[in-house]
C-alpha cells in the first residue's frame, strides 16, 4: 500500500470510526430509555417474585448463549479481509448451533428446575432458549453492518426490538400475564430485530465455500467462546447465587437495584466496543497507533462512567422511591452499590477489544481462568448476608480485579501503568466533588419529595462536575468537546481523533 493510499485510508476509517461512535450513541441511548420507560411501567405492574421467575430462566439462557455463533461473528469481523466464503462459512455456523443450543435448552431443563428448586420455570426457560434460533438467522447480516462500521443502520432494528418488547410486555402485563409478559415480550423482540436485520443487511447466502476459512473462523471462534463463557460466569454468577440461595423475591429485587447501572453505565463500554473492536482491529498491524486508541478509549470512559457510577450513588435512595415506589425500597443499598460496582467494571472493559485485535482473545482465557474461583467465592461468602453483601462482594472484587487488568495491559501493549491511572484521576477527583455537592443537597431538601430532590442532585451534580472538569480538567474536557463535535461532523484526520 503506498503512503497516499494509506492516508486515504485512515481518513476514511477515521470518518467512519466517528460516525460510528455517534450512530452507536443514538442507538445504545434510544434503546435503554426505552428500556428504562417499559421497566419502570412493569415494577409497578408486576411483583418482586415476577421478576425473579424471569431472572432464574434468563440467567440459565445466558450461560447458554455465550457458545451462541462459537464467536463466529466476531471472528468475521476480526478477520482482514471479507469474503463470500467467510460469509457463508459464519451464516451456517451461527443458523447449525442456533438450533443446536434451543435443543439443548430443551433437554436440560429438568436439570434447570431441579437446581432451582422452581417448578414455574419448566416452561419459560425453553420459551426464552428458542431466542438462539431467532438470533443464530441474522449473526451475518449484523456482523456485516459492524465490519463495514454502518453503525446508523443498526439504529433501526435496535429501536423496533426494543419498541416491541417493551410495548408486548407491558400490554400483556397489563392482561394480568405475570412473569410471561417479560417472556412473550423478550421473544416478540428479538423476532421483530431479526426480520429487520434482514431488510436493512440484505446479505443472502451462496454456494461458495472455502473449508480453510471456516476452520479459521472456526478456530477465532472457539477463543472468543471460551471467554464469553468465563466473562458470562464472571458477569452472571450473582444472579445463578442469588437465585438459587435467597430465592425469586430477593432476585427480584436484586435485578431491579442492578437494572439501572446496568443500563447508564454497565451497558456504555460495549457501546464504544462495538466501535472500538472494528476500529482497533483496522490498527492491530500498528503497535502505535493501537497504544494511542487504547489511552484516548480509557480517558474517554472515565470522562463518563465515573461521574455517572458516583452520581447514580448519590440518588439511588430517590431514584428508586420516585420510579418504582416503596415495594422496591430494599434494593435501594443494592443499587448504590452497584452504581460504583459499575463504575469500575467500565474502566478495565475495553482492553479486551485491543486483545482481540490483535489476535489475542486467549488473553482474557487466562484472566478469566485465573479469577474466577475468587468471584464465586467472593459472592457465595456475600450470599451470607443476603443481597446488599452480595452486592459489597461484587463491588470489592471487582476493584482487585481492575487493579490486575491495568498491570496486565501495560505489559502485553506497552502502556505504561500511570498512563492508563492518569486518565482515571481527574475525573475521579471531579466526581468527589459533584458528590459532595449532591449529599449536601440531599441533606437541605430533607422532608421534601423524592421526587424534588432527584431533581435537584441531577442538576447540581451536573453542573458540579463540569464546572470541576474545566478546573481541574480542562485539557481532557475540551478534547472530549473537540471529539464530540468531530463524531458529529465527522472527522477528517486520525490524528483528530487520537491527540488532545
Amino acid at each position: 500500500m503506498s503512503q497516499s493510499d494509506e492516508e486515504g485510508f485512515q481518513k476514511v476509517s477515521a470518518k467512519q470510526a466517528g460516525h460510528g461512535v455517534m450512530w452507536s450513541y443514538i442507538t445504545f441511548v434510544t434503546g435503554k430509555v426505552m428500556v428504562f420507560i417499559s421497566t419502570v411501567i412493569l415494577a409497578r405492574l408486576l411483583t418482586p417474585e415476577d421478576f425473579g421467575l424471569v431472572g432464574l430462566a434468563s440467567v440459565m439462557a445466558g450461560y447458554l448463549g455465550t457458545l451462541h455463533t462459537f464467536g463466529v461473528g466476531e471472528a468475521f469481523i476480526q478477520s482482514k479481509f471479507g469474503s463470500e466464503e467467510s460469509a457463508n462459512a459464519t451464516f451456517v455456523l451461527s443458523v447449525a448451533s442456533g438450533i443446536l443450543l434451543f435443543l439443548i435448552s430443551v433437554i436440560i431443563t429438568p436439570l434447570v428446575v431441579m437446581f432451582f428448586r422452581e417448578p414455574q420455570i419448566r416452561v419459560i426457560f425453553p420459551v426464552l432458549a428458542f431466542t438462539f434460533v431467532l438470533t443464530g438467522v441474522t449473526t451475518i447480516h449484523d456482523a456485516l453492518l459492524v465490519k463495514e462500521l454502518k453503525f446508523q443502520k443498526r439504529l433501526f432494528p435496535t429501536f423496533v426490538q426494543y419498541i416491541s418488547k417493551g410495548i408486548t410486555s407491558i400490554v400483556l402485563a397489563l392482561m394480568g400475564f405475570g412473569a410471561w409478559a417479560i417472556v412473550w415480550g423478550v421473544i416478540i423482540g428479538t423476532f421483530a430485530k431479526s426480520i429487520t436485520l434482514m431488510i436493512v443487511s440484505p446479505w443472502k447466502p451462496t454456494r461458495a465455500w472455502d473449508s480453510k476459512v471456516t476452520r479459521d473462523i472456526f478456530k477465532f471462534g472457539n477463543q472468543m467462546v471460551l471467554q464469553n463463557v468465563f466473562g458470562a460466569l464472571e458477569d452472571n454468577i450473582d444472579y445463578l447465587i442469588v437465585g438459587r440461595r435467597l430465592g425469586t423475591t430477593d432476585l427480584g429485587l436484586y435485578s431491579v437495584g442492578y437494572r439501572t447501572p446496568e443500563l447508564a453505565i454497565i451497558s456504555l463500554p460495549s457501546v464504544v466496543s462495538s466501535v472500538a473492536y472494528p476500529a482497533y482491529a483496522k490498527l492491530q498491524d500498528s503497535l502505535v497507533e493501537l497504544q494511542n486508541s487504547v489511552r484516548k478509549t480509557v480517558q474517554l470512559i472515565s470522562w463518563v462512567s465515573i461521574p455517572a457510577g458516583v452520581g447514580l450513588a448519590m440518588i439511588s435512595s430517590a431514584f428508586i422511591l420516585t420510579f418504582y415506589t416503596e415495594k422496591w425500597a430494599a434494593a435501594i443499598p443494592v443499587m448504590q452499590l452497584l452504581s460504583l460496582y459499575a463504575m469500575f467494571y467500565t474502566l478495565s472493559y475495553n482492553f479486551g477489544d485491543a486483545y482481540k485485535a490483535m489476535g489475542r482473545p486467549d488473553i482474557l482465557n487466562k484472566i478469566s481462568i485465573s479469577t474466577i474461583v475468587f468471584v464465586i467465592l467472593a459472592l457465595w461468602i456475600g450470599s451470607y448476608y443476603g443481597i446488599v453483601g452480595v452486592a459489597w462482594a461484587h463491588l470489592l472484587r471487582v476493584v482487585a480485579l481492575l487493579g490486575i487488568q491495568i498491570v496486565i495491559v501495560s505489559r502485553i501493549l506497552d502502556i505504561p501503568s500511570r498512563d492508563i491511572l492518569n486518565a482515571i484521576f481527574k475525573p475521579a477527583l471531579c466526581a468527589a466533588l459533584m458528590a459532595l455537592v449532591m449529599w449536601g443537597i440531599s441533606w437541605l431538601l430533607q422532608g421534601s419529595s423524592n421526587l424534588l430532590i432527584l431533581i435537584s442532585q441531577l442538576v447540581g451534580g451536573l453542573l458540579s462536575y463540569i464546572a470541576a472538569s474545566f478546573l481541574l480538567n480542562r485539557e481532557t474536557t475540551r478534547y472530549i468537546i473537540r471529539l464530540g463535535l468531530k463524531m458529529v461532523g465527522g472527522s477528517k484526520t486520525t490524528g483528530e481523533l487520537t491527540s488532545p
